[in-house]
C-alpha cells in the first residue's frame, strides 16, 4: 500500500484535529489531498467503490456494521497516512446511528415465484413409467432363465461337469535300457568319485 507524502499526511491530520469532523469527511479530505480516486481506493484496499463512497459520506446504512467499518476506516486511515485511532474517534456513537449497530439486511436478488404445481393423471402415469420398464424387464429375464429348454443347458458343460470327469491319465513312459553307463553325480564330494573309477 502506498502512503501519503508528508505534507499530504500533514494536511489530514490537522483536518481530524477540526472539531465535529467526520469520519467520512476526513477520509475524503486525506484522499482527495493524496490525488487518489474513489476507484483507486477501492482497488487498494479491495472494496467496492460504493462502499469507499458510502464510508466518505457517512452512509452506514449501506455498509455490514460496526465491526467492519471500523476495519474499513482502520485500512483506508493508514492507506491515506492519517492516524487510525484518531479517525475512529470521528465515528458516530450507536446513539447518533443505529444502523452501524445492526445494520439492515436487504435481499440482494428478488425472489422466484413458486412453480405451479398442477398434477394431472398423465403426470402421475409418466411417474411410474421408468420404475414400472425397469421391473418388467427383470420379470422377463427372470422367466426367460427360469422357462429355458434343459437341453440347451446341458449342451453346454457346466465348470462343476468339466471338473468332475477327469481326463484318463497318460501311459507310464518306456523303461530306460540298463545298458547306459551312469552320469557322474556333480553334488557328490571329489573323494566318491576317486573310489569310483579306482573299482
Amino acid at each position: 500500500m502506498s502512503n501519503l507524502s508528508s505534507a499530504g499526511a500533514g494536511e489530514a491530520d490537522a483536518g481530524a484535529g477540526k472539531a465535529g469532523a467526520r469520519a467520512g469527511a476526513l477520509l475524503r479530505a486525506a484522499r482527495e489531498a493524496a490525488g487518489l480516486s474513489v476507484e483507486a481506493v477501492a482497488q487498494q484496499l479491495k472494496l467496492a467503490p460504493r462502499q469507499v463512497r458510502a464510508l466518505e459520506s457517512d452512509d452506514f446504512e449501506n455498509l455490514p456494521g460496526r465491526t467492519f467499518v471500523r476495519g474499513f476506516i482502520r485500512n483506508y486511515a493508514r492507506l491515506t497516512g492519517l492516524d487510525a485511532n484518531r479517525v475512529l474517534e470521528a465515528l458516530p456513537t450507536a446513539a447518533e446511528t443505529p444502523t452501524l449497530e445492526a445494520p439492515a439486511l436487504h435481499a440482494t436478488a428478488p425472489t422466484m415465484a413458486e412453480l405451479p404445481t398442477s398434477e394431472s393423471p398423465k403426470a402421475r402415469w409418466t411417474r411410474w413409467a421408468i420404475p414400472a420398464t425397469l421391473a418388467a424387464v427383470v420379470a422377463v429375464a427372470a422367466i426367460y432363465e427360469w422357462a429355458r429348454p434343459a437341453a440347451a443347458s446341458r449342451a453346454h458343460p457346466t465348470p462343476k461337469e468339466a471338473i468332475a470327469t477327469p481326463a484318463p491319465a497318460p501311459a507310464p513312459p518306456p523303461a530306460a535300457e540298463k545298458d547306459e553307463t551312469p552320469l557322474p553325480n556333480p553334488s557328490e564330494p571329489a573323494q566318491t568319485k576317486g573310489r569310483a573309477s579306482a573299482s
